[in-house]
């Protein structure tokens, strides 16, 4: 039997922990690397829903009804979030759309909370008292 001896070494790591990078104040700037992050964009003119059977009678000149009246803006989404509305507009026989609002909400510019934060939370968003139980057992009888 052929023994082979194999030199096991202990993998280590720099230490990225939030703290460190407070108390040193030397924080890095990677703007510069996420600038060249490639991201689906998309622009959504409307939606709907169909059935497998609609889909399938599906030919070329069929006209499918979307949930947006002409005219109406358009969502422009990157990697599945809405980042902007605009119009549509023809350029040179391509279409193009017109930025007319960007989408900003409070989650992309906020910090994340600290994890005491959310732990005291949570038992308060818990609670609830039985009437509210009763009237969410009652909306659901009346839904179907």
């Amino acid at each position: 039997m052929n023994s082979r001896s194999i030199n096991v070494k202990e993998a280590c790591f720099p230490d990225f922990s939030a703290s460190d990078k407070e108390g040193s104040g030397n924080e890095v700037d990677y703007t510069g690397l996420l600038m060249n992050v490639p991201l689906e964009v998309r622009v959504q003119i409307g939606k709907t829903k169909r059935t497998m059977r609609e889909v399938l009678k599906f030919a070329q000149g069929s006209i499918i009804k979307l949930d947006k009246q002409a005219g109406a803006p358009v969502e422009i989404i990157a990697n599945d979030q809405t980042v902007a509305r605009g119009d549509v507009i023809v350029i040179d026989e391509h279409f193009g759309v017109r930025i007319t609002e960007i989408i900003t909400t409070d989650k992309h510019q906020e910090k994340p909370k600290d994890k005491e934060e959310i732990t005291e939370e949570t038992p308060a968003a818990e609670e609830e008292s039985p009437e509210a139980e009763e009237t969410e057992e009652n909306t659901e009888e009346t839904e179907e």
